[in-house]
């Protein structure tokens, strides 16, 4: 038999039940797919010393505000998530947990390392002339020294980039991505995405109808991505989910 849903919610951490919440107060029927336990990535993907960056007066989602005798306190990333799990429970989200199995066999190494040094010193370069522009409209002082920069050392050409590598058979046992990161949505088959595979999207409004991101690190605001902020986003994706059907 297949079941019919009106609204598919992707997620069951804190911006999945924070949308839950808002299309429940706007009668929508939805459910969420969380390919763990509510607040997966709070309990498999932070430190176990981890303490929340935020006051304990920051902690709330829409319709719920985290109790302490301790306003000014920093608590646990396991009491983040219980306040989750609570938060989950006194809304009823209708969440749909599953397992999921994941095996790392290799690692695939994007072979721009020429092209990313290429645009860094670009950038770089472009920052400096916008601050020496800044500092000349401004009238700051300069020292009569001038700084003579050298430049940078070149690096030798690479005939065969690495682009993948078997750990296995390397003697790998781990691997400590210290880069940064950015969002893999490979499995969105829909054009969405820019050149850098981040979605396209105001306000997590894409142009295919009725797919939505929320959570994302400023899909409106500096706060978009924090436990205080995305319920704002989600609000404001379903007011709109409700007027466009």
């Amino acid at each position: 038999m297949i079941e019919k849903i009106d609204t598919l919610v992707i997620g069951g951490g804190q911006a999945g039940l924070a949308m839950s919440y808002h299309l429940k107060r706007l009668g929508r029927e939805h459910v969420i797919l969380e390919r763990g336990r509510v607040g997966q990535s709070w309990r498999s993907e932070r430190w176990d010393s981890l303490m929340f960056q935020f006051p304990n007066s920051s902690i709330q989602l829409p319709g719920y505000t985290y109790e302490s005798d301790d306003p000014d306190g920093y608590v646990p990333k396991d009491e983040i998530v219980r306040f989750i799990e609570r938060y989950a429970a006194m809304i009823d989200a209708p969440v749909r947990c599953g397992l999921r199995a994941v095996a790392l066999r290799k690692l695939v190494i994007e072979a721009d390392l020429e092209n990313t040094l290429v645009q860094g010193d670009a950038w770089f370069a472009s920052l400096k002339k916008r601050m020496d522009d800044y500092a000349e409209k401004s009238g700051l002082a300069w020292s009569e020294e001038k700084l003579i920069e050298d430049p940078p050392p070149s690096l030798p050409r690479l005939s065969r980039p690495i682009t993948e590598l078997d750990l296995r058979s390397a003697g790998i046992s781990s691997v400590v991505w210290c880069s940064g990161f950015r969002y893999d949505f490979a499995w969105v088959k829909l054009p969405i995405l820019n050149d850098a595979g981040e979605p396209l999207h105001q306000r997590g409004v894409t142009q295919c109808p009725g797919l939505y991101f929320l959570g994302l690190r400023r899909t409106y605001a500096v706060s978009s991505a924090l436990l205080a902020g995305v319920g704002n986003d989600a609000a404001f994706i379903a007011e709109h989910i409700s007027t466009r059907q």
